[in-house]
């Protein structure tokens, strides 16, 4: 598979993913995914559900991944994580998502800087 159709196929499958979550919160089922410690628990799951059904495995996580709306903080600790476990091909693509991801806000003692910080997000 190559670039643009990786591409196109994962914004199918992030539309397919968020039509289908909308339509279990309308119908008042709520999916409750596996219960893992970390996003690269998840993540290294995942990716041996996509080896095992021969699914492009780095696409499959992206749509996962796209459709969460991580933090670049949260993307780039499990990049790191999954590096180390010779996850390379999904690790760079998370590196990769982590550059377009926002960055979550500081955690502010002071409820004013909260809202300075606020509004410099948008």
């Amino acid at each position: 598979m190559n670039a643009r159709e990786r591409a196109k196929f994962v914004q199918e499958g992030v539309a397919t993913v968020r039509e289908r979550e909308a339509a279990m919160i309308d119908d008042g089922h709520h999916g409750q995914p596996p219960g893992f410690d970390s996003i690269a628990e998840a993540c290294a799951y995942y990716t041996h559900i996509a080896r095992a059904s021969d699914v492009d495995e780095v696409a499959f996580i992206e749509i996962i991944l796209t459709t969460l709306d991580l933090s670049r903080e949260a993307l780039e600790e499990a990049a790191d994580v999954l590096g180390k476990l010779k996850y390379g091909d999904v690790a760079r693509m998370m590196r990769r998502l982590a550059r377009r991801a926002q960055s979550r806000p500081p955690a502010w003692p002071d409820q004013r800087m909260a809202e300075r910080w606020k509004h410099r997000l948008h």
